[in-house]
């Protein structure tokens, strides 16, 4: 981390802001796509989640999945530049919760969404 720190100490302010800006705007498209993944996620296990095999549930668990957990490590790499762009911009300390507790928080949605499935087929 330090490393990073260093080469970011060498940009200029103005680069510096562009690079904050451009991380934080990369955090809100990443996590609008995956929220948007989620409810997509859920209205095809509501919907037609009975109507398919196992099979299909698996592949579309499997591929959906794949899509969240890299969603995932794309939205805590780019808050780990904002972060890190706002101490040395800001000041702001680097070892916060925040980004670990809204990772776990979008984690559990995940998880939440792939039990939704699995109770939707189960019951009716």
């Amino acid at each position: 981390m330090e490393a990073v720190l260093e080469t970011y100490r060498q940009l200029s302010t103005f680069e510096q802001l562009e690079l904050y800006y451009m991380a934080r705007d990369a955090v809100g498209i990443d996590v609008t796509i995956f929220v948007t993944m989620v409810f997509a996620y859920i209205t095809v296990a509501y919907l037609v989640g009975k109507k398919l095999n196992r099979f299909q549930v698996t592949s579309v668990s499997v591929l959906y999945s794949l899509f969240a957990i890299f969603n995932l490590d794309a939205i805590y790499t780019e808050t780990g530049v904002v972060v890190l762009v706002s101490h040395l911009l800001y000041g702001v300390p680097v070892d916060g919760i925040a980004r670990p507790g809204f990772i776990a928080l979008l984690a559990l949605v995940w998880l939440f969404s792939l039990f939704f499935m699995y109770q939707a087929r189960r019951i009716r």
